[in-house]
């Protein structure tokens, strides 16, 4: 089974399987987790990556940051943090 990531954005909320080693997130409909509802994201926001130890999270020089378990991740990496937000949005959540 695929990893799967829980996103809540505004009043809707889902869930996504990550097939690839690596998924891009951000408002623009081509990210591999598109957040279109989402102002304070920037259009290429973050990726998630892969490693052998696990997922991180990192920020592609947004304006608003990327936060995981309330660190910035604009200064180095997170890794499968219990919370997350990208913009306004909450998540990504791992299980």
């Amino acid at each position: 089974m695929a990893p799967q990531i829980e996103v809540i954005s505004g009043v809707r909320s889902w869930r996504l399987e990550l097939q690839a080693d690596r998924s891009t997130v951000g408002k623009a409909p081509e990210n591999d987790v598109p957040l279109a509802d989402d102002t304070t994201a920037s259009h290429l926001h973050a990726v998630l990556e892969r490693f052998p130890a696990g997922w991180c999270v990192s920020d592609l020089g947004s304006s608003n940051g990327t936060w995981v378990n309330a660190c910035d991740t604009s200064e180095s990496p997170e890794c499968e943090g219990s919370s997350g937000h990208i913009g306004r949005t909450v998540g990504p959540s791992f299980s």
